[in-house]
């Protein structure tokens, strides 16, 4: 009688212990379904998408983008409206309403100035930086009215009136299509509240006038429009910087309100002058912080 073939794992089987047996079957059905292609638990990377702002963000956003253009453009039609006021006055001798006329297009230009395209060197043009005349360099610009309204030579202002008056309108143009995203507008704001520490604080601009309480009304007005313009984004990103901004610019404000209009360089005491440049340093850094928050909010093309 035959027997039936016996396997080499049976043949082995045989000898061995029945424990070591068990090892032994167990290792080979698990070296069978390896090479049977059992497969192993396959790992996944999963990647995270970047969150998207919100419905109200992306309304902020584009909220803040349009104020801000509008204020700009304020700024510039009032310039504009201002010099063209200021060459009829003079043209006409009415050198009080000149006076008015001119004390206008300046706090105009220093609420449009961060927005000049062209920078500092497009300013200088219109209202050359008392810092930068050169021993014997006479002023230009806003600068030079200044001199001829306030030195007894209104003749002087009507010479330079002219070129102001026709920039005017260019100045408009210019700046019709600007387009400042939320972090920009934050940061418009840092070099506006350097410029008041620097010239208007440090080096007095109006230097024939004396009437620095014009900058100071214009340029922290500004800022609280350019504030404005994305405090609601600023509240949905970061409500507790937004709010220490807040703070910030009312406290500037209440020492920029306390200088009357009319009131001269030598009538603002020291303690003033300080307690404003402390102030806008305080302010300066939240909005270079606020910045930094606002940073990836965009809404269109940097120009339309």
């Amino acid at each position: 009688m035959r027997q039936s073939p016996t396997s080499p794992q049976l043949r082995v089987a045989s000898w061995l212990p029945r424990g070591v047996l068990a090892v032994v079957l167990l290792l080979v059905l698990s070296i069978s379904a390896s090479a049977c292609g059992s497969s192993t638990p396959t790992t996944t990377t999963s990647t995270t998408a970047p969150s998207l702002p919100s419905p109200a963000e992306q309304a902020a956003t584009l909220k803040g983008k349009n104020e801000y253009r509008r204020l700009v453009i304020h700024a510039a039609e009032g310039f504009a409206d201002a010099t063209r006021a200021l060459q009829t006055a003079l043209n006409h001798h009415d050198h009080e309403t000149a006076v008015k006329e001119w004390a206008k297009a300046q706090a105009s230009f220093d609420a449009l100035r961060p927005a000049l395209l062209g920078g500092p060197a497009a300013s200088a043009a219109y209202d050359g930086l008392v810092a930068d005349f050169a021993p014997g360099e006479q002023p230009v610009g806003l600068h030079e009215v200044e001199r001829g309204l306030f030195t007894g030579h209104d003749e002087l202002a009507l010479r330079a009136a002219p070129a102001l008056a026709q920039a005017g309108p260019a100045v408009v143009i210019g700046l019709y299509r600007t387009i400042v995203q939320p972090s920009g507008v934050a940061t418009k704001q840092v070099e506006q509240l350097g410029f008041f520490m620097d010239h208007v604080i440090a080096h007095h601009q109006e230097a024939f006038s004396h009437l620095d309480q014009i900058d100071i009304s214009a340029i922290v007005g500004s800022v609280r429009d350019g504030f404005a313009a994305i405090a609601t984004l600023g509240n949905l990103v970061d409500p507790t910087l937004t709010a220490t901004t807040e703070t910030d610019l009312k406290s500037l404000e209440a020492l920029a309100h306390a200088i009357s209009p009319g009131t001269k360089n030598d009538e603002i005491s020291p303690q003033q002058w300080r307690g404003l440049s402390e102030a806008a340093s305080r302010l300066q850094v939240d909005f270079g912080q606020l910045g930094g928050e606002l940073s990836g909010f965009t809404s269109g093309r940097s120009y339309a």
